[in-house]
């Protein structure tokens, strides 16, 4: 991540860091200038009592003073839980300093599984978008297009745009004993190969004001 800034200083802003904030740990041992942000009171709390060396807050990010700038923005699986996610990447522009990055982890929406949810949900009359009211809420997917479009549009630049195995059908192999968790990892796992991964990790770059 560091790489792609122009900078291995400055100030690192964590959205949604909830209560494990591996990213703001992390980081914070670099000696890097960090806060983590937590919207909901409760995991803010713990993330406060939990975290003596790191700054936090509970502010809104879409509500957060521009005088300030960081050297990077980082959001894990937080875009995809917001109604209006191209808000918070023109808001994560203008707290960028000139090169450097906002770095987020959501749902790549050409993924295996997004389809089969999708196909599962309509024989059960249910327009499906990502479970949209069911747990955890995904409101959205992105694809590479849409990404370009929103990075356009924001004045930042798309410089790396991966997408991650998710080991979804690992995890189905761990399961209580079922045949059909056999053929099911099977796909999923095919999947992975051919590029349908659930997950994607996107770098964006301020490259001017």
């Amino acid at each position: 991540m560091t790489k792609h800034s122009t900078s291995e200083n400055g100030r690192f802003y964590d959205i949604g860091a909830g209560i494990l904030e591996f990213m703001s740990r992390y980081l914070s041992i670099k000696r890097r200038d960090v806060t983590a942000q937590e919207p909901l009171e409760l995991y803010h709390k713990e993330l406060s009592a939990n975290c003596k060396n790191i700054k936090t807050t509970n502010l809104p990010f879409l509500e957060m003073n521009e005088d300030t700038k960081y050297a990077v923005i980082y959001a894990d699986s937080v875009f995809e839980h917001v109604a209006n996610p191209l808000e918070y990447i023109f808001k994560s522009a203008k707290l960028l300093e000139t090169g450097r990055v906002l770095y987020f982890i959501s749902l790549n929406e050409n993924s295996f599984v997004k389809y089969f949810l999708t196909l599962l949900n309509k024989k059960n009359n249910y327009i499906h978008y990502l479970s949209p009211y069911v747990f955890p809420y995904h409101l959205i997917g992105f694809s590479k297009r849409s990404i370009e479009i929103a990075a356009n549009h924001s004045g930042l630049k798309l410089i790396k745009y991966i997408r991650r195995y998710d080991y979804l059908w690992f995890h189905i192999l761990k399961k209580a004993f079922n045949p059909l968790k056999y053929l099911a990892s099977v796909f999923l796992f095919i999947a992975d190969l051919f590029g349908f991964e659930a997950n994607l990790e996107i770098i964006m770059k301020k490259v001017k004001e």
